[in-house]
């Protein structure tokens, strides 16, 4: 059985729900706090997901988990380790100073103020993307700072992150996304579109359904998603990035991602990459899963 830990439903269960159906026989969505209030689970495979989600509070909690149960003796897989995986800021941070990431990013906390504009503003721990236009000075972003502070958002979370121009020579923005399931890398998508921030694809004529296809099927970045994600100490997630001038640069590492839905962009269009990804990505979970009846008792 695999196990599925979670903060928000919608992700998994909407999977589950259209093209995970096959699959849900053996997959059981759990919300962090059922974990918490159990005294016991069965062995099989765990999915610590919504890692950037958790309070401090529920990071040790399900911590506490994760050792009872890898310290069980039993069959057991956990992935994402609730201490060790790196949060958003962790991972731009860390990939800037490798020299990864040519974009440096920053804490409102810090009191640190960008060495370069134009800059953006983001939440550590949410899936929203960007909370501003591109800000091109410093009273530009303080502006925005006091407007978002007077919404009542949480200045522990902001995060400050330098803007790169990543368009090609057409003005074509590229999204790229893979997923990874326990050291296996399995693209997911390629958005292609007009705008500087992607959530859906922009572009659907023969020319981008083709090369996202190719993407897709050619998975031709697999060894440095793979470093990045061991870089990341993530076991199971769905990472966004382009590609500019033959250089990867991340945007995030999301461990509860959106993995299919009936609604998903593109529709019919778009259906062999969608296919092709789903069997790839149920092949891996089919794997890797564990039937077992054991129960581990969790501490009190």
């Amino acid at each position: 059985m695999i196990y599925y830990f979670y903060k928000v439903d919608m992700p998994i269960k909407n999977h589950l729900a259209w093209r995970g159906k096959p699959l849900a026989h053996i997959i059981q969505p759990m919300t962090y706090d059922r974990l918490f209030n159990s005294t016991s689970v069965k062995a099989g495979m765990y999915i610590f997901s919504d890692l950037e989600r958790l309070t401090p509070a529920e990071t040790e909690l399900a911590a506490k988990a994760w050792s009872t149960i890898r310290n069980s003796g039993q069959e057991v897989l956990l992935l994402n380790d609730p201490i060790r995986g790196m949060r958003r800021y962790e991972l731009l941070r860390t990939l800037y100073e490798q020299g990864i990431n040519p974009f440096n990013v920053y804490k409102l906390t810090e009191v640190r103020m960008p060495e370069r504009y134009p800059v953006f503003i983001r939440f550590e721990n949410d899936h929203k993307g960007s909370r501003s236009p591109l800000l091109h000075d410093k009273d530009e972003l303080l502006a925005a700072i006091y407007e978002l502070e007077a919404q009542g958002m949480n200045r522990e979370s902001m995060m400050i992150i330098e803007y790169i121009n990543t368009a090609d020579e057409t003005g074509t923005y590229r999204k790229y996304s893979h997923f990874y399931v326990d050291g296996e890398v399995i693209a997911r998508h390629l958005f292609q579109g007009e705008k500087w921030m992607l959530k859906v694809p922009g572009k659907l004529d023969e020319t981008a359904l083709a090369e996202e296809r190719n993407f897709v099927e050619s998975n031709p970045y697999r060894e440095e998603i793979g470093r990045i994600f061991r870089i990341a100490r993530i076991d199971y997630g769905r990472i966004d990035f382009t590609v500019s001038n033959n250089r990867i640069l991340v945007w995030e590492i999301n461990t509860n991602p959106h993995i299919t839905h009936r609604k998903d962009a593109g529709g019919i269009l778009r259906e062999p990459v969608q296919t092709f990804f789903v069997n790839a990505f149920h092949k891996r979970l089919l794997q890797l899963n564990i039937d077992s009846n054991v129960k581990i008792r969790l501490q009190s």
